[in-house]
């Protein structure tokens, strides 16, 4: 692959975008971080860090919400504004999409306010878990010969 420096509309540049053929910017729009994942071809040109840094939890009877981000969120944003952000959008009542759309629209303003009209890639994912472990129950039942999981004070990690 080979590296090109890409510019922004007033002409500054902006950090490189990788491509797969030189000379040839049409075959490939840049980097794309969620496919990046496990490509050793680009880490092995020094392009990319194919591996992903990842955290275990044990999902626990008072945990609401799942936020998964990429770094452009986590650059301005924190643990306790996301959380805070996403908290505020389920008390109120409004759906994992838009509290999602509400994170990362906090997250272009962070970006604007400290990088100007540059920004990094924004992605990120919000999932309430209660719905999910509701759905998980109503499919896991002992009617369909499979115990449900049970995610209360008193199970135990398997």
């Amino acid at each position: 692959g080979w590296v090109m420096p890409s510019r922004i509309e007033d002409g500054d540049e902006v950090p490189a975008r990788s491509y797969k053929k030189e000379g040839k910017p049409w075959l490939g729009p840049g980097l794309r971080i969620s496919r990046s994942l496990g490509d050793t071809e680009a880490e092995e040109d020094g392009l990319i860090i194919a591996r992903p840094d990842v955290m275990h939890h044990q999902i626990q009877p008072n945990d609401e919400f799942l936020i998964l981000a990429s770094d452009g969120v986590w650059e301005f944003i924190d643990d306790a504004m996301a959380t805070a952000i996403v908290g505020y959008a389920l008390d109120k009542g409004v759906d994992a999409t838009q509290a999602c759309k509400m994170l990362i629209m906090q997250s272009a303003l962070q970006w604007r306010k400290h990088e100007g009209h540059y920004r990094d890639d924004i992605t990120a994912y919000v999932i309430y878990l209660p719905p999910v472990v509701e759905a998980l129950r109503n499919e896991l039942n002992p009617e369909k010969g499979v115990t449900t999981p049970r995610l209360d004070a008193d199970s135990t990690a398997p």
